[in-house]
């Protein structure tokens, strides 16, 4: 639902292609309309989660956390016995839910991006 960029087709590939084993997990309801989505990716014992979305008029159905408990049972299958989860500062109530599965707060980080405008030098 959300087209910030005209997207690079090969950019777009690589992000589904990945490096397997992985998985994308969704709810829908029909053939067009996503409540949830979440992606993951096994690499040796690690579980990583990401791009855990849920549309708004949904947030408090545990999509989710359906999503989560899915990828963690296929990662599971696959010999994962940990799991990450990258989770953007202001999503409180994403937050909430992480603590609930058992995730603590490892690190934080931040994202750069390069200034709009370059000042000038002096």
């Amino acid at each position: 639902r959300s087209h910030p960029n005209d997207p690079d087709p090969a950019i777009v590939k690589m992000i589904l292609a990945g490096n397997p084993p992985r998985a994308f997990a969704g709810v829908a309801a029909g053939e067009r309309n996503l409540l949830a989505i979440g992606r993951g990716h096994v690499s040796g014992p690690w579980l990583g989660l990401g791009s855990v979305w849920t549309g708004d008029d949904h947030r408090l159905e545990r999509m989710a956390n359906r999503i989560m408990v899915a990828l963690g049972h296929w990662g599971a299958r696959r010999g994962a016995r940990y799991c990450y989860l990258e989770v953007a500062s202001g999503d409180e109530k994403l937050r909430e839910l992480c603590t609930m599965l058992g995730f603590t707060v490892h690190h934080r980080c931040r994202i750069l991006t390069a200034p709009k405008e370059r000042p000038e030098i002096c």
